[in-house]
């Protein structure tokens, strides 16, 4: 090797020798070599520091930074040449997604950052959790009590909500409750079980009560109850929980139906309506959606009609319903027993009745709806015939064909007997209307009723006198009404029975405006001249006459009236008696003269008819007019008046003695007529001694009361 060579050599290492040592000499060095970092638990967090890189003197060098070893830090950039000149020797330490697995408290590591051929250097990184102010949460929302459903008739509901500390530190609170006035006025309804609390976070449960008042007893479906709950946190605002109870209808059930039985319609009606009374329970009469809707078909699933505004609801367990139908007669163009079915459903878009249904009938015959006395028309639980009674059959389809001038059949005695008819019509004996008594389960053993009148809703009927003796089963009797070609009707021309509670008597006097109530078919016995205001009775000196119906059978029997005390100046002829068979027996009761046969050698003491008379042959009374010329100069048939057989009357609840209870002469067998005398009643209040007054009169037979609020004027 050459001399320049070699000291080329040498100066090459005498250079490296010199940069060896000059490097050992330059470090790195960080302006901030603790970084401090900080996030709050549960909230976003974006803490961040930075630190400056720098060389010793003027060097410059590339370093790289250590990976973090734990994961809750993030530094950028990981490699760069640590010069003064350049943004590279910037680092930024940030918190990384890793830091919320980590609890409250500190955590610190250390990030080493090096250089090749320099001395390193690190950074200590702090981070600190710090625990979040708790704050209150509701389980499942504000909301969660708004709306409670509610159905009427229920147990007053309760209610719950949970509370939660956003954190796990307790959280106290106080808590209240405010509820609006209900639609019925009830206010205060809503109470918690406690005034205050503490939220954890699994959780606290608060309860509240309702008012039985506000909810089970007075709430009406559709209403909607209205409260707040207040819960405010120690230091914080309040949490306000509204609350709603929407009230419904339970669901409604039909039990029956009345009428249960209507008339067919036929192509070519006036469209009109047919009003049934339901019995159930729940009827709600909201004018809400909650109302209670009727259903109408030939099943109530499918039902062809829907109703909600016909219908009128009286109380939770009775509705009325107007059904519409229109001129082919739907829905009641079709017979049968279970022709339609009705049901009833609560709520708002029902498609149909929730919980059954029941059937209602359709038939072209006549259908009895109620039958009561002719004169005091009470409405008895089970109406009530006793013999020889005059009651009124109300319905429908009676007599259909009972319009215009037609509307009412009057009936009217026949001028050879002087018994009414058994049948009336509106056509001259075409169609017939018919009236029989029989025996429950026993249809075929019937007896006739003879007919006052007769319109489509109304027949007026005279109770045959053996009703009790030949029908009366278990103290019931059945009655039928017939329209049809022969007498008695068809069985599809007949309505179905009635059924009646048979008794002994039935009093019921009769009033100027026939309702059974008000001033009484009342007379002076003497003049017959009407009671009245202006025309008053006597007290202790007039003697008036009742006149009423349902006194049952009349006991006389001829002679044994004369003999009683107190007497009549007559006698009253027995109501039956035996056939006369010789012209020396005397007939003593009206069937026995009216059975008297014509002979040429007259009876003796007997009534003689005409030459002509055909004997009808009666086996009753039934139906008769009571002719004076058939009664020989007796009474009609009456009650004696001794024994304690014969009616009572009380005026102004003063005794008033009787002296005449039995048949009218000229009328029906079925008109009673009492004398009775006019005590001295009680002045009732606000009238003066001698001034005219209204005075209540009861006649009372077997125990057996008249209908009450009848009257009649007294001075």
């Amino acid at each position: 090797m050459n001399l320049l060579h070699s000291l080329r050599i040498s100066s090459a290492v005498l250079v490296l020798a010199v940069c060896a040592s000059h490097a050992q000499a330059v470090s790195l060095s960080v302006a901030t070599s603790a970084i401090n970092l900080t996030c709050t638990q549960g909230q976003t967090c974006t803490s961040s520091g930075t630190s400056v890189l720098t060389m010793g003197g003027t060097s410059s060098g590339y370093y790289t930074v250590t990976p973090p070893t734990v994961p809750w830090l993030l530094v950028t950039p990981m490699s760069g040449i640590a010069d003064q000149g350049t943004t590279d020797n910037i680092l930024t330490f940030s918190v990384s997604a890793g830091w919320t697995t980590l609890g409250p408290g500190f955590s610190t590591t250390t990030v080493p950052i090096v250089a090749t051929g320099f001395t390193g250097t690190s950074v200590t990184v702090t981070l600190e959790i710090v625990s979040a102010t708790p704050t209150l949460v509701v389980k499942g929302g504000p909301n969660t009590l708004n709306p409670i459903a509610f159905l009427t008739g229920g147990t007053a509901p309760t209610m719950s909500l949970t509370v939660l500390s956003s954190s796990g530190l307790p959280l106290p609170f106080t808590v209240t409750a405010a509820s609006a006035t209900t639609p019925e006025g009830v206010s205060n309804w809503l109470t918690s079980a406690s005034a205050s609390g503490i939220a954890y976070s699994w959780g606290t449960t608060l309860a509240f009560t309702t008012s039985a008042t506000a909810t089970t007893q007075d709430a009406q479906a559709g209403d909607l109850l209205t409260a707040t709950i207040t819960i405010t946190p120690a230091g914080q605002s309040a949490v306000i929980i509204p609350v709603s109870i929407a009230v419904s209808a339970a669901p409604a059930t039909v039990t029956g139906v009345s009428p249960n039985i209507v008339p067919q319609l036929v192509t070519g009606v006036a469209p009109g309506f047919v009003t049934l009374v339901l019995h159930g329970t729940n009827f709600v009469s909201t004018t809400g959606s909650q109302k209670t809707k009727v259903f109408i078909g030939a099943t109530a699933a499918a039902a062809t009609q829907v109703l909600t505004d016909y219908v009128t609801v009286l109380s939770p367990n009775y509705l009325t319903v107007t059904v519409p139908y229109a001129s082919t007669g739907v829905p009641f163009a079709t017979a049968g027993v279970t022709a339609l079915q009705v049901g009833v459903a609560n709520g708002a878009n029902p498609s149909a009745p929730l919980t059954g249904d029941v059937p209602l009938a359709v038939t072209s015959a006549p259908i009895i709806s109620n039958v009561t006395s002719a004169s005091s028309f009470v409405d008895w639980a089970t109406p009530r015939a006793a013999p020889y009674d005059i009651l009124s059959i109300f319905g429908t389809n009676l007599c259909p064909l009972c319009t215009g001038t037609n509307s009412v059949l009057v009936g009217a005695p026949d001028a050879v007997y002087g018994r009414f008819p058994l049948f009336l019509s509106p056509d001259s004996g075409t169609h017939k209307v018919s009236v029989v008594f029989s025996k429950p389960g026993t249809p075929a053993t019937t007896l006739p009723g003879y007919l006052l009148f007769a319109s489509s809703t109304q027949i007026n009927v005279l109770v045959p006198g053996a009703v009790g003796t030949t029908l009366a089963v278990s103290s019931l009797v059945n009655v039928q009404v017939g329209y049809d070609l022969t007498n008695p009707a068809g069985a599809g021309a007949t309505s179905a029975a009635f059924s009646l509670a048979y008794v002994a008597s039935n009093p019921g006097i009769f009033t100027i405006e026939s309702d059974g109530q008000g001033q009484g078919a009342i007379t002076d016995a003497v003049s017959f001249v009407l009671n009245s205001q202006t025309a008053p009775a006597a007290a202790t000196t007039a003697t008036v006459a009742i006149f009423v119906t349902g006194l049952g059978i009349p006991t006389s029997a001829g002679t044994d009236l004369l003999n009683a005390s107190p007497t009549y100046f007559t006698d009253c002829i027995a109501p039956l008696g035996t056939v006369v068979g010789s012209a020396t027996v005397v007939a003593t009761g009206y069937m026995e003269t009216v059975n008297t046969p014509y002979l040429a050698s007259p009876f003796t003491g007997a009534y003689t008819p005409a030459s002509g008379y055909v004997v009808p042959a009666w086996t009753s009374i039934d139906g008769a007019v009571f002719e004076g010329a058939l009664l020989q100069g007796n009474y009609a048939p009456c009650f004696p008046l001794a024994g304690g057989t014969a009616p009572t009357v009380t005026i102004g609840s003063v005794n008033a003695p009787v002296s005449y209870a039995g048949f009218v002469t000229g009328s029906i067998a079925g008109l009673y007529q009492i004398n009775a005398m006019v005590p001295t009643p009680t002045v009732p209040t606000g009238y003066s001694s001698g001034v005219a007054a209204q005075y209540p009169v009861v006649v009372t037979i077997g125990s057996v009361a008249s209908q009450a609020a009848v009257t009649m004027w007294v001075d």
